[in-house]
C-alpha cells in the first residue's frame, strides 16, 4: 500500500464530467493498494495520515495535523 499526500485548499474527482469526490481544505490522498494489503494495512495508514503534522500553528510551525485543524480529507484510490 502507497500513498501520496499533498496539502489542498480544496479538491475534486471527477469521472466523464461528473465530479464523483470533493473536499476543502485539508489533504488529497492518492491511494494505491495492491494484493496481499489487508485492512489493518489500511488502519494504519489512515492513522498516520490524521496524524501527520503538515499544517502551521499561530505561530508558523508545522505541528498540527489535518485532525487539529478540522480540515477534510480526499482518498482517491487506485488512481491510475
Amino acid at each position: 500500500m502507497r500513498a501520496v499526500i499533498q496539502r489542498v485548499m480544496a479538491a475534486s474527482v471527477a469521472v466523464d464530467g461528473l465530479v464523483v469526490g470533493a473536499c476543502g481544505p485539508g489533504l488529497l490522498v492518492l491511494l494505491g493498494v495492491a494484493d496481499g494489503d489487508a485492512n489493518a494495512d489500511a488502519d494504519r495508514l489512515a492513522g498516520k495520515v490524521a496524524r501527520l503534522r503538515l499544517f502551521e500553528n499561530d505561530e508558523g510551525k508545522f505541528d498540527r495535523a489535518v485532525l487539529d485543524t478540522g480540515g477534510e480529507v480526499l482518498v482517491v484510490s487506485q488512481f491510475t
